[in-house]
């Protein structure tokens, strides 16, 4: 019927309740097997009605999990802990989550706010049929969400997970737009404490010029989608030490998804090592262009503070290839110093060294 009415794969999948495989059967175990290699979802439905969910996931691979709506009807703070935990284990086994019976605002909120995938519920709607249904959705004002781009949202749920750090989503164009998918509750409340809101963030890093952070940030975008892993640099706001790790976790489409945390050093640091560090940064930056942290060890060259431009590339190619492919200006000798005067030393503490040039 599938070939006959040329309906892929991936607009079916095929739900199984709890309760048949609780019972063991190791035809419906051949069954799943057979449907999932064949290329279809396999749904386990009511999730948490019975006594086996855990060894249901133990003994067989479903690609998601509808929690039960027993969950939601009693909302307590033991209940939101269950779901948390129990969303936070699907997504470390790689398995989508789904919640049943969303009723009330809150319920969306805390499902969304701990990255549970799907939600569905009276919430959203009755069940009606299809015309009812359409009309509902645009009396609501509800958009639909184009099937090209369910993986791409699919990815950014499984990327969100609950903490109390600072975490957000972005969704970035190539082109040098974004648009935050998600924020959690400390990074809009660290964003405002630096004097920010999500809106102006928006503006900031999609608009070239308005911000000296925008050249950053878009830097290390691009050197995470090389690298493949977390990328991060630093740069002052009113006064205040700010560090930004950010990922691209998927591309699609021309569009890029990011994750991004950021931490104000300012406040993590001790009042005597605030006040030691800010008197020497602030010195360095009124005299150098450039200020970065170098790892020997490790061979990398890390930018703390630029002055029009991003310096080094996050370890590539690091000190000796920094140094190696440094354009010497004409006419004058080589400078015999491989590394020229070192700025900081995390044991010995600060020092400058005015004979010798800076890197």
């Amino acid at each position: 019927m599938r070939r006959k009415y040329a309906v892929p794969r991936e607009f079916l999948h095929v739900e199984i309740t709890e309760s048949v495989l609780s019972r063991d059967s190791r035809a419906v175990q051949q069954a799943i097997n057979r449907l999932r290699q064949e290329g279809y979802e396999i749904w386990l439905d009511d999730f948490g009605s019975g006594y086996s969910s855990l060894n249901i996931l133990k003994d067989y691979t479903v690609d998601l999990i509808k929690l039960d709506m027993g969950f939601l009807r009693s909302f307590t703070e033991k209940s939101r802990s269950i779901i948390s935990s129990v969303i936070g284990m699907a997504k470390d086994l790689g398995i989508k989550t789904l919640a049943e019976g969303v009723e009330t605002q809150e319920h969306a909120d805390f499902l969304a706010s701990i990255g549970c995938g799907r939600q569905q519920g009276y919430f959203y709607g009755s069940p009606r049929p299809l015309a009812g249904t359409l009309a509902h959705i645009e009396e609501e004002r509800r958009g639909i969400e184009q099937r090209k781009w369910c993986h791409y949202y699919d990815v950014a749920s499984m990327v969100i997970r609950q903490t109390d750090r600072t975490s957000a989503l972005f969704d970035a164009l190539e082109n040098g737009r974004l648009r935050f998918l998600y924020t959690n509750r400390a990074y809009r409340e660290q964003l405002q404490a630096l004097g920010y809101w999500l809106q102006d963030v928006e503006e900031n890093l999609s608009i070239k010029g308005k911000t000296e952070v925008y050249d950053f940030f878009w830097e290390v975008i691009n050197r995470s989608r090389q690298s493949h892993k977390e990328e991060a640099f630093y740069y002052i706001d009113s006064g205040n030490y700010v560090n930004v790790r950010l990922r691209v976790v998927y591309a699609m489409n021309h569009h890029l998804l990011v994750h991004v945390e950021f931490q104000n050093i300012s406040r993590s640091i001790e009042s005597l090592q605030q006040g030691k560090l800010d008197d020497n940064l602030r010195y360095l930056y009124s005299i150098f262009e450039h200020v970065c942290i170098v790892d020997f060890q490790q061979d990398t060259i890390d930018p703390l503070y630029v002055q029009g431009g991003m310096m080094g590339n996050g370890g590539k190619p690091g000190i000796r290839g920094h140094h190696h492919g440094a354009a010497q200006p004409p006419g004058l000798p080589r400078r015999p110093d491989p590394l020229p005067g070192v700025l900081y030393d995390g044991q010995a503490g600060l020092r400058v060294d005015p004979a010798r040039e800076p890197l």
